[in-house]
């Protein structure tokens, strides 16, 4: 019958033991022959290569006291020995806790992270209520761009406290903006809410889009609920680090209409679907939600079904940004971005480019081009003059139809400074509803080219002439601009 495996294990133990009183007066069994003695200590260095095995001995170099060199094998560290020990003999310096405080003055947004864990100081800086006031003090207060609800100058409530700072960063810190922006289009996909519940649906109306805003939380249906565990409300009240919005996310698209949403609070959204809609000019949001977690496959019909049509852009973000585009001068990117062809010829604008003001450039080139009579423009030949042009660049039409119903056939106000130059603002209506209108190829051809916040830019903001921003302008004048923030 063959032996069970380890059953020799024990005469292996006691074969490299030392000799005792068992091994002959107190043997349980009659001893014919007293075992040899073996040293405990065995020499690896007698052992041969193919005796040795590599997960327990380690090949080191050392040098003897006449200099030569020689390779012998150790035994490994014993791993299971406790990190701490190493930690507490490593060298260095401990500095006091006063010296990292003074220094957290200096950290960037983006390097809290990196800070924190430095040691355990540091980590306690962070959770410190003067930590994240210094931030907002020094790149946040009194900004233009600041919601008045993350405003702290009258609020000193402490809980949440972090998160108010850095949903306040995302506004105003450069480095926050950009990232959003730039990640913006590769953290768009909104098939990964599946399975999420919503907890609510709220809108926020544009200068020429609307805003439709999903909030979802992500359900942890195993998670274990303590009810035996107290919970103290004025230690609670006091959580700087607290985060009321864990584990949610919003879901924002951006529409040229608006749509009504029926109420979907509580319910799980179980299918999303992003379509070509009609023209092929926009896309088109399938949203499927159900009333159960577990009720979440691809084989149930929805119960509650969402269309959003002429959708301009989805985003998914950890918090809403209400306001991510900030409107102003008109970024130089843009018009490079549209790739908008000559509306007028080369040599007519050559020939008119050294007038000192824009009115006088544009009504000079309106009579050479023989659009203007008598101080007033010829809608009839300016009509046709862009029919013409709908012909050549057909991938234009929809701006061309936009271009001559609201600049062409209807009275326009000043668009600029300027008060009585006609020429001026039919030229500058045009160009608005061309880059309003830009087909979704032109944006798309050239990515990574900063064309992303351009398309925001021109889909959320009016296209202002650089003079409209300046502190004082005439009665009347820039009617479309008066809202933007004014510059010295």
């Amino acid at each position: 019958m063959p032996k069970k495996k380890g059953q020799n294990k024990k005469g292996i133990s006691q074969a490299f033991a030392d000799f005792t009183l068992n091994d002959c007066a107190n043997a349980s069994k009659t001893v014919r022959r007293v075992k040899k003695t073996v040293p405990t200590d065995i020499a690896v260095s007698e052992l041969s290569w193919d005796q040795i095995d590599e997960d327990d001995l380690d090949v080191i170099e050392e040098t003897d006291a006449d200099g030569a060199k020689s390779l012998v094998f150790k035994k490994k560290r014993n791993h299971s020995r406790s990190e701490t020990e190493d930690v507490v003999n490593r060298p260095g310096n401990i500095y006091p806790e006063i010296i990292w405080y003074l220094v957290s003055w200096y950290i960037k947004p983006e390097d809290v992270g990196n800070f924190a864990r430095i040691n355990k100081a540091t980590y306690a800086i962070t959770k410190r209520e003067s930590f994240w006031r210094s931030f907002y003090k020094r790149y946040c207060r009194y900004h233009l761009n600041l919601p008045e609800r993350l405003c702290l100058e009258n609020n000193n409530k402490l809980y949440g406290l972090r998160q108010r700072v850095i949903r306040a960063l995302y506004y105003t810190y450069n480095v926050f903006i950009m990232r959003v922006i730039q990640q913006a289009v590769h953290d768009s996909q909104p098939h990964t809410l599946v399975k999420r519940r919503c907890i609510n649906v709220w809108y926020c109306k544009g200068s020429t889009h609307w805003s439709v805003y999903f909030k979802f939380k992500k359900m942890q249906p195993k998670q274990r609920v303590e009810m035996n565990k107290a919970i103290d409300f004025i230690e609670e009240l006091s959580r700087i680090d607290a985060n009321p919005d864990e584990d949610t996310q919003v879901l924002q698209v951006i529409c040229q209409n608006f749509y009504q949403i029926p109420p979907l609070m509580g319910m799980t959204l179980s299918s999303v679907k992003v379509v070509l809609s009609q023209g092929f000019r926009h896309r088109r949001l399938h949203l499927g939600f159900n009333s159960g977690y577990h009720n979440v496959s691809k084989d149930i019909l929805p119960e509650v079904s969402v269309v959003l049509d002429t959708v301009i852009n989805i985003y998914v973000t950890c918090f809403a940004t209400e306001e991510t585009i900030r409107c102003g001068f008109i970024p130089n990117e843009i018009y490079s971005c549209t790739g908008l062809p000559s509306v007028v010829k080369p040599d007519i604008s050559a020939k008119y480019r050294t007038k000192v003001n824009q009115c006088d450039q544009m009504t000079c080139i309106f009579k050479e081009a023989g659009w203007m009579t008598g101080g007033k423009v010829d809608k009839k030949k300016l009509s046709e003059h862009f029919d013409e042009f709908k012909r050549e660049f057909p991938e234009w039409s929809a701006a061309v139809a936009k271009l001559k119903n609201s600049c062409i056939d209807s009275e326009l106000l000043p668009q600029g400074m300027y008060l009585n130059c006609p020429a001026y603002d039919v030229m500058h209506c045009a160009l608005t509803s061309f880059i309003q209108n830009t087909p979704a190829s032109n944006w798309d051809r050239e990515p990574g080219t900063g064309c992303t916040y351009s398309r925001q830019f021109a889909a959320s903001c009016p296209l202002c002439p650089s003079d409209c921003f300046a502190l004082l302008v005439p009665a009347g004048s820039c009617n479309a601009c008066l809202l933007l923030p004014r510059i010295s």
